[in-house]
């Protein structure tokens, strides 16, 4: 990884193509648990966006992401420990963000915590499927906030 943007690591479950893989420019692939790990460098956000709605479109399930804006010394914070999950049936997922934001976000976004730091906030949010996530991820693309990292907990 290199370069300016943000170096990005992304598990997902399922096949990944050959095809797929040549479309991913600039992104290696290894075995990880709970199935592959992609890793690499985006330029921005968008692009993040894309790279996740890409993998999405292509069938398989993103288990989770970091990305981290270069530094001479990267460094990925622990996550807060999530909250217990209910008996629904329904996944958690953990979104962590640069910087903090007003409990409205979190009301907005039909989030079931929130936990603040001086550098990050995370947010959690019960979700059905990937479909629900995407829709936490592109609203918060839209109201500029830069995703950290994010997490399913199942």
């Amino acid at each position: 990884m290199g370069g300016e943007g943000e170096d990005v690591r992304i598990v997902v479950q399922g096949e990944l193509s050959a095809t797929l893989l040549t479309e991913l420019v600039g992104f290696g692939v290894r075995a990880a648990r709970p199935g592959l790990l992609l890793f690499g460098n985006t330029l921005d956000q968008a692009a993040l966006g894309g790279t996740l709605r890409r993998l999405h479109a292509a069938g398989l399930t993103i288990v989770a992401v970091e990305c981290q804006r270069q530094t001479p010394t990267p460094h990925f914070p622990a996550i807060p420990q999530p909250s217990p999950p209910d008996s629904s049936g329904d996944q958690v997922a953990q979104i962590e963000v640069a910087g903090t934001l007003p409990a409205a976000v979190g009301t907005l976004l039909d989030c079931i915590a929130l936990h603040e730091n001086p550098a990050t906030t995370t947010l959690e949010f019960r979700i059905l499927n990937d479909d629900d996530l995407f829709v936490v991820l592109d609203t918060l693309e839209e109201w500029g906030i830069g995703l950290r990292r994010m997490i399913k907990l199942t």
